[in-house]
């Protein structure tokens, strides 16, 4: 800390909440005044993006993701900053981040989302993701050849 300024500078190197106590005194004559306060200060984590993947979705089957973030201070912001999210799917902005809805249409979309928290000076992260959206249900392969090489014969007759 700076005594003739009271400014604090330096550069972080660990997280956590430190407390102290400021005591000032003036220069007044004959008798000095002094107050003090009881003050903290929290370093936040760097803010990051954890969710490095989301999954694949079929046309007109419902689909969610979640995307994460952790670090910097909440509560925090999304947007997509770059490309779009397949026909049908909406972001829900509540601190983490959902991609719901039902798909409309195939194809890959390709977008990057930004996660911004709420700092005095705000920080940002962000993240590229791809989802391909097909006609089937993921995860269900439909293919092969089905023959029948064989003879029928009836049963006995019960008279």
């Amino acid at each position: 800390m700076n005594a003739s300024t009271g400014a604090i500078t330096g550069t972080p190197t660990a997280t956590g909440t430190t407390s102290f106590t400021v005591k000032v005194t003036d220069s007044t004559q004959p008798t000095h005044e002094t107050a003090a306060a009881n003050l903290s200060i929290t370093i936040n984590a760097a803010l990051t993006i954890t969710t490095t993947s989301v999954p694949n979705g079929s046309v007109g089957a419902q689909y969610n993701a979640t995307v994460n973030a952790a670090g910097g201070l909440q509560p925090y912001s999304w947007s997509i900053i770059s490309g779009s999210l397949p026909p049908g799917l909406n972001l829900n902005n509540n601190n983490t981040l959902t991609i719901s809805g039902q798909p409309t249409a195939t194809g890959t979309y390709n977008f990057t989302l930004q996660v911004t928290d709420n700092e005095n000076t705000p920080a940002s992260a962000s993240n590229s993701y791809t989802i391909v959206i097909g006609t089937q249900p993921p995860g269900y392969t439909v293919s092969g050849t089905i023959t029948y090489g064989g003879s029928k014969t009836a049963g006995p007759i019960c008279s």
